[in-house]
């Protein structure tokens, strides 16, 4: 899962004119529109299967009942293929991220209900533990959110900073193909609309604003079919692999890595390297040492 900027200025720095018009005129974008951006937040699994709408947050009260009075028949406009989200600032918060996962993850995860414990404690049905790759923005890691995630057999894989553009597959392979497609159906717009209703989209009046906010959840409804349609599954399931994420843990598959900037990586089977260089070669085919057993420790000068 992650977070990208959805610019609010519709119009996004485009102009059109017709062939052979000498004077092309340039509209400049109103004071503070091109500041006033949206949030969009998605999610993408390894096997390719787009299981749950994109997330758009705009700036406007989280309170249920605020947004039921201030925007109630706008929401109605809404796509029905993405989720409409407000907070304050239009930003991912502890709260957002909390709803995300009571709300989308763990149905995504547990589709037939919480999952019961392990062994010996009653299970119905196999506990497979999951995991959500996030990256290590404060709001993720924080313990409220961390807390949950365990509680639901989630394991957080938080990726440190400076890495995302190396291992967070949204990043490495989802967000730039995405956004090409949500520009062209932008442009699509843009013609179908005509002059006067682009002019009008350019008031600052809470009624312009409003069907700002509509054009914006079927642009985004509309490039996520086609990219969830189109050649999105094969991109995402890819880059899952190619980071390491979706393969075999005994390292049988690591010539599918692919890090950027990164020649030949090499992970092998981290249950047993983890101690690799610890343990002397003789004691390495004994992992589970029985009680009593002494195990020499040596140092290595290149840890």
């Amino acid at each position: 899962m992650d977070q990208t900027p959805l610019p609010f200025e519709y119009i996004s720095g485009r102009t059109y004119a017709l062939k052979g018009d000498k004077t092309v005129w340039a509209k400049s974008v109103r004071s503070g529109w091109d500041k006033r951006q949206a949030t969009l937040m998605f999610t993408v699994f390894a096997d390719g299967i787009m299981r749950l709408k994109p997330i758009i947050i705009f700036k406007g009260s989280a309170d249920p009942a605020q947004q039921a009075r201030h925007y109630g028949d706008e929401q109605k406009l809404y796509d029905s293929r993405v989720l409409v989200w407000y907070n304050k600032k239009g930003y991912a918060n502890t709260e957002v991220l909390l709803r995300w996962i009571d709300e989308q993850l763990i149905p995504a995860f547990n589709p037939h209900g919480p999952r019961l414990q392990p062994v010996g404690t009653g299970i119905s049905r196999p506990w497979n533990p999951s995991i959500v790759a996030l990256d290590a923005a404060r709001f993720h890691r924080g313990d409220d959110v961390l807390e949950k995630l365990r509680a639901h057999d989630i394991v957080p894989s938080l990726i440190p900073g400076g890495c995302t553009g190396l291992v967070q597959v949204l990043d490495v392979a989802v967000n730039k193909p995405f956004k090409g497609i949500l520009r062209n159906v932008l442009d699509e717009n843009m013609e179908t609309l005509g002059e006067e209703a682009l002019n009008a989209l350019d008031d600052a009046t809470d009624s312009a604003v409003g069907r700002k906010r509509i054009l914006m959840t079927h642009a985004v409804g509309e490039a996520w079919e086609r990219f969830s349609h189109g050649t999105g599954g094969g991109i995402t399931r890819k880059a899952f692999r190619q980071v390491g994420m979706s393969l075999p843990i005994d390292g049988s598959l690591d010539q599918e890595l692919k890090i950027k900037g990164i020649q030949d990586v090499v992970i092998g089977d981290w249950r047993r390297e983890t101690r690799a260089g610890l343990i002397p070669p003789e004691d390495q085919d004994n992992e589970m040492a029985e009680d009593g057993d002494n195990v020499e420790i040596t140092e290595r000068d290149d840890l």
